[in-house]
């Protein structure tokens, strides 16, 4: 029985260190729920980009940017985070002309001291041209306070 135990506590050490490593790393990882995300700490301020990794062509792809204070004093922010997705390095859509929702912890002065604001953002998949994009994979990038965090993303 000792020994069930130990292999047991083996891999759930292991899966802990795999998802420690993943974590820090910064580069876009898959979740269970078919997300990829990608989240680093700069200071006082986490971010996090999440989007759907695999969507069919034409289907609507969820993005969320998660902006996270974990300071004492609060977090002047005058505008919501910016997404761009690129093709080859060439931008084919930006949010600005999207809207976007805050939900917690975001003030109109920013975000409250150790709050956090998500602002979600949803990509027709249609280019700046109003035109449907080819399948492949798209980089979506979020730019908020000058850091940025970035997903690989595929359309079929």
């Amino acid at each position: 029985m000792c020994g069930i135990y130990k292999i047991v506590f083996g891999i759930c050490i292991a899966l802990s260190l795999s998802c420690l490593l993943t974590a820090c790393g910064g580069g876009g990882s898959s979740t269970g729920d078919g997300l990829v995300t990608s989240s680093t700490q700069s200071q006082s301020v986490q971010y996090t980009l999440s989007a759907k990794a695999v969507s069919k062509l034409g289907d609507a792809v969820p993005i969320t940017f998660t902006v996270t204070n974990t300071g004492s004093t609060g977090l002047a922010m005058a505008a919501a985070p910016l997404i761009s997705v690129y093709r080859d390095n060439t931008v084919v859509w930006t949010s600005s002309n999207s809207t976007s929702s805050a939900a917690t912890g975001r003030n109109s002065g920013g975000i409250l001291s150790t709050g956090s604001a998500d602002f979600v953002f949803s990509w027709d998949q249609k280019d700046t041209g109003g035109s449907l994009v080819a399948p492949g994979n798209y980089t979506v990038k979020g730019t908020c306070l000058g850091d940025t965090e970035q997903v690989i993303i595929t359309i079929q």
